[in-house]
């Protein structure tokens, strides 16, 4: 069995990686994201996103990458091209 891939700072960073890979054909509203994640209050919710999607992007190599792999809009985030 495969090791998963290293250097995740939470599991929930994991699961938004599963999630968008999962569905990477179509963006996805960050207000769902946030409480399919966490069900602590809104702004707290929005918060742990946005440092969750700065994780995922230094763990996939996405910060430096041209083009992008994942696509963040104000309202949604997507992954595009192949899934990881």
């Amino acid at each position: 069995m495969d090791s998963p891939l290293p250097g995740f700072e939470s599991v929930k960073v994991r699961a938004l990686l599963a999630y968008l890979a999962a569905e990477y054909d179509r963006p996805h509203n960050r207000e769902s994201l946030a409480t399919l994640l966490w069900l602590t209050g809104r702004s707290n919710r929005h918060e742990q996103l946005r440092y969750a999607l700065a994780d995922l992007r230094k763990v996939i190599g996405d910060r430096d990458a041209s083009p992008h792999t994942c696509l963040s809009l104000r309202e949604s985030l997507q992954l595009i091209g192949r899934p990881i």
